[in-house]
């Protein structure tokens, strides 16, 4: 039973810790990024993920970027979120609940 799998972003997640996707940007390039977090808001899913750097002491804060995540088929497919009003909702309670679970 052959049970290759096909996605090229697929290829490569045994070179990274689990907790790293790798996200294709518009020119088809695989950048790897941490998952710092997935959160459901509004009746929609959302993940906050951070550039991959094993060298950086820790994830620059500046860098943070959230994506809402969309069920295709089973996968999990991430996709940036263009709506102004809904992208600072979401960030906003983002920097709400990442401040609540500082404070524990």
């Amino acid at each position: 039973m052959d049970n290759k799998q096909t996605d090229d972003a697929m290829q490569n997640e045994d070179l990274f810790p689990e907790n790293v996707i790798v996200l294709v940007d518009e020119n088809e390039e695989g950048r790897p990024f941490e998952l710092i977090g997935d959160f459901d808001f509004e009746g929609g899913s959302y993940a906050v993920v951070a550039p991959y750097e094993p060298e950086a002491e820790e994830a620059d804060e500046t860098t943070v970027m959230v994506f809402k995540i969309v069920d295709e088929d089973g996968e999990d497919v991430l996709y940036e979120i263009e709506d102004d009003d809904e992208w600072n909702r979401v960030v906003d309670f983002w920097n709400e609940s990442a401040e609540s679970h500082d404070h524990h």
